[in-house]
């Protein structure tokens, strides 16, 4: 399971915000994106959550994602959520007032990869009764057994 903390290192890295000798995320010179990083987290997550192979959309409950209160928390998505699209959202949300155009870059790339995302993810088959033929055979005075 991915962690806030690996989603928040790898925003930070599309961002190019690293510490440039050390490639750490967690500088003093973060410490405004980190203390909005996680509150941004839960929002992304309850936005994805879904997508995720890991929600039940069949059932009567509509799916809550549980709350993240730390960056050592696993994110309740599948992982490839988590590391494809995930990111992008934080990144741009982080930038937003301070780099605009890189901000509305991140946020294109993340809501294209989340649009996409919904599309390729795999779907249960049902069977479908085609009823059409059926009805048109009754109207005309035809039975069951005449086809």
């Amino acid at each position: 399971m991915i962690t806030v903390q690996q989603v928040y290192d790898m925003a930070i890295m599309l961002m190019n915000e690293q510490d440039d000798a050390t490639g750490a995320t967690n500088s003093s010179e973060l410490d405004g994106y980190q203390s909005r990083a996680l509150a941004l987290v839960n929002i992304l997550v309850s936005d994805l959550y879904y997508l995720s192979d890991n929600t039940d959309l069949l059932s009567a409950a509509k799916p809550v994602p549980p709350l993240l209160s730390a960056f050592t928390d696993g994110i309740d998505l599948d992982d490839r959520l988590c590391v494809n699209v995930l990111p992008y959202g934080l990144a741009g949300h982080l930038f937003v007032g301070e780099n605009d155009d890189a901000s509305t870059t991140f946020l294109n790339l993340y809501y294209t990869l989340k649009k996409g995302y919904g599309k390729s993810k795999p779907t249960a088959k049902v069977a479908v009764t085609n009823v059409y033929g059926t009805l048109c055979r009754l109207a005309r005075g035809e039975s069951d057994a005449d086809s």
